[in-house]
Order: structure tokens, then sequence, then C-alpha cells
């Protein structure tokens, strides 16, 4: 079949299995549902610099993603499917994409199998079902290096390369250092310096800056020098250096995260990649060398990052689905195609049957205490957030309550018509009493006040 052809037929296949139920069950707290609170602060304050988290500046991550699920709350409304859509659609092109790296590289066989096995590997079907980062950071990832690939056959692709690490750099900030690090070992094992040394990488190097600056500039100046404290320093440097929040673990974290988490693919994708390299070197065989070079740097920077969590490992996915496909296409030969596609539906049924894939519900509760306290609100009811860490209740609860930040601001708004959403520890301790209308994990509770009980 004709390049186009398959493209349909992936692109056909890989939107029923990323985008089916896609708004169906709860975000997830915490980075799924909180990103989805900092997009709708956006869509609601129609701020497109200055991010917030419950009403608070917010510098943590880069805009990119927020910008693109604020724009789908804009069309579809605010709820799991616009908060998903984005990462589910840079699922759809990733498959996409991996399909015609491996079909310019290997062949279209080739191709056909690693886009198969992707949109059917566990992990990457769960993070692209997810409204979190990590998949929208592999796409461009996946982009940057697939230009960068075209280049050596027409230079000024290397600009495209340039634009797509800016928007993974936008997406997850320094974490896109391992795109020009993974590269730049590349062109060492290639000994080819006119890959790099072009005036086509100058011009694509100001692309880029001025790309990454269109946002951190204006944020730098509207923070000041806090901003790169907290976005530099404390979420990237801290987490380099040191386990944040306990996350942490050794050199076989991530090999352990594809066994259990990347089946079935990516555990064909381990066992093929030694045989890879070898052959790649035996036969010089410069053409596997980009997704030598993809894997080790990847697996190798995150491993050397102290804090560990599962997700990181996410940009590894598209090139150990191209070394599996090569394997399994040596093993199988003209078998293959018929045999990955089997398997790879059975594994999504298995997926949708054991795990849930097509449902995510995460947090059911906390949406069934949000139905409850939007059930209990009176026609003049204001309903104020106190003190709510939990961004699954600051989601589901902030489309009818505002925020608070002091003990005397709440005092302050008690009166007949006041619904106060806080931890019950918190009312006690402050003497606030009345009618509980519902109540929700983690101690919260939704109390509909009576009267001012200041003690």
């Amino acid at each position: 079949m004709k390049t186009h052809t398959w493209v349909l037929i992936l692109l056909t296949a890989a939107s029923a299995v990323l985008l089916i139920n896609l708004g169906e069950g709860s975000l997830s707290s915490w980075d799924e549902a909180f990103y989805a609170q900092v997009s709708r602060e956006m869509f609601e304050n129609n701020n497109w610099v200055d991010l917030t988290w419950a009403g608070v500046p917010w510098c943590d991550k880069p805009p990119l993603y927020m910008w693109g699920t604020a724009i789908f709350y804009n069309i579809f409304g605010v709820n799991e499917f616009s908060a998903r859509l984005f990462s589910a659609l840079a699922g759809i092109l990733t498959v996409i994409f991996t399909y015609l790296f491996a079909t310019k590289v290997f062949s279209k066989k080739i191709g056909v199998l690693s886009a198969f096995m992707l949109m059917s590997t566990y992990h990457f079907v769960w993070f692209s079902k997810s409204g979190t980062l990590d998949i929208t950071f592999t796409l461009f990832a996946l982009l940057s290096f697939y230009f960068f690939s075209l280049s050596e056959e027409k230079r000024s692709n290397v600009i495209y390369s340039f634009i797509c690490f800016s928007l993974a750099f936008l997406t997850k900030g320094i974490a896109a250092l391992l795109i020009p690090m993974a590269l730049g070992s590349y062109v060492l094992m290639r000994k080819e310096r006119s890959l790099i040394l072009n005036r086509y990488v100058l011009i694509g190097g100001i692309v880029s800056l001025t790309i990454i600056g269109s946002w951190y500039m204006p944020a730098y100046f509207h923070y000041g020098p806090a901003f790169l404290k907290g976005h530099f320093f404390q979420h990237f440097v801290e987490r380099t250096v040191g386990s944040m929040d306990g996350h942490s673990g050794d050199w076989l974290t991530y090999i352990n995260a594809i066994l259990y988490k990347g089946k079935p693919w990516g555990v064909v994708g381990l066992i093929s990649f030694p045989f890879f390299i070898f052959f790649a070197i035996k036969k010089k065989e410069f053409h596997k060398y980009p997704f030598i070079s993809w894997i080790v740097v990847t697996y190798v920077i995150f491993t050397l990052v102290k804090t560990k969590l599962h997700w990181y490992i996410m940009p590894i996915y598209p090139a150990l689905a191209i070394v599996a496909a090569w394997g399994v296409g040596k093993v199988l030969k003209k078998y293959a195609i018929f045999v990955v596609a089997i398997c790879s539906l059975a594994s999504v049924v298995y997926f949708g049957i054991s795990k849930d894939i097509f449902t995510l519900d995460f947090n059911p509760e906390v949406k069934g205490f949000s139905y409850e306290v939007e059930k209990g609100i009176f026609e003049n009811d204001k309903v104020y957030l106190y003190e709510i860490g939990d961004p699954g209740i600051r989601f589901y609860c902030g489309g009818f309550s505002e925020n608070i930040y002091s003990k005397e601001e709440l005092l302050d708004k008690q009166s007949e018509n006041t619904i106060i959403i806080a931890k019950s520890g918190t009312l006690d301790n402050m003497r606030i009493y009345g009618e509980i209308i519902a109540v929700g994990p983690n101690r919260v509770r939704a109390v509909r006040v009576v009267k001012n009980n200041e003690g």
C-alpha cells in the first residue's frame, strides 16, 4: 500500500485507541488536575503569560500545554475531554511520525510495525489519554530527531528541528536539553561535523531562541529574579541533584518501568536493542545511530536525575518501538505485520478490560464530592475554597467556588448564604459550625455556615 494509505489507516486506528471515551472518568490528582486547573484560570482570566494556581502566581512549568488546553476549553468547555485532548492529539501525531521516521530510515514495513507497537504499548496509551505534559514533550522530541535526520539530505530542515526543540522547551523547560545532547552524541558517532557546522544551524538557533523567549522574557520581566529561582532552580535543578518528595530510584528504575508498564512492546524493544547495536557497529549501519543515541542518552539522563518518576522515560518509546519493529521484522519476516497487528489489537482489548484504559477514572470520590456540593447549593449561596491543596477538588469545585486565602477573609465572608469547603480540622480549629452538606476524601468537607461562631 502507498504511504498515504498507511497514514490514513494508522490515523484511524490511533484515533480510535486514544480518543474513545477520552472525557469519561475523572482527572487524577496530582498532575492531571493541576494542569487542568492552571489552564482553567488562564482561560477565565484571559492571561496567557502570567500563569496562576488557585489565583496565586505559578511559574513551575512553561505554558505551552496550558495554552492548548485553554483553547480547547473555549471550544468544548471546561471538562475532562478538553483537559486531555492536547495529550491525545499529541499521541496520535507521535504514532504517525514514528511511522514516517521508521519508513524513511528503514522500510515501510518497519514503519507500520513500529506504529502499531507504539499505539498498543500500555505506558504510552495511558499517558496519551492523560492530561499531562509528557506525550506532548515526546512528540516534539520525536519531531526534532525526525527533522534533524531529514537535514542530512536537505540542510535547511535543521531549522524545523530547532523549532520542535523550542516547542519541547515550552512544554517541559530544560528537560528539553536531552534533545541537543542526543543529537550531539549522534553527530560525534557519525563524525559528520557538517551536520551542525552550516548556516542553517545558526538560523535555527536564532529562531529557537526567539520562540523560547516569546514566553520566558515576559515571564521574567513580570516575576523578576524570583522566576529564575522558582522555575529553574527549585523545580529543575533540585529535581536533578536531589530526590524530591521521596521519588528516588537506581539505575534499574526505568528498566523496570519499561518492563512492567511498557508492555508488551517495550519488553521486545529492550530485548532487540543489544542486537540492534551489534549489527549497527559490525556492519557500519550509520542509519541506526540516531536511535541508539536517542535511547541511550534519554535513559542515562533520566537515570542520573535524582528525582525519578516512571513517566519521565516516556520520550524513549518511539525509538524503542522502532527498535522492536526492526527485531520482530527480522524474526517474523513476511508475517510480521499480520502477527503484530493481531497482537496489538489483543493488547488494546486486554488493557481496556484489565486496566480500564478506555475509562481513566482516577478520582471518582472527588468528582462525586463536587456533585454533592453542587446539589446542595441554594440560589443565593456563595461557595469558597479555603486552604485546599488537592488539585482534583480545586478543579471539580472550581467552577462554582471562589478562593479565599486567610482566616480573617474567611471569617468576614460568613453569612446565612455561605458554603465553605475546607479540611474539617481547619474549620474545627476556627470554630466554624454549620450544616455539613458533603464530605470528601482526606477529611475535606463542605459546610453551610449558619452564623459567625468565631471564638
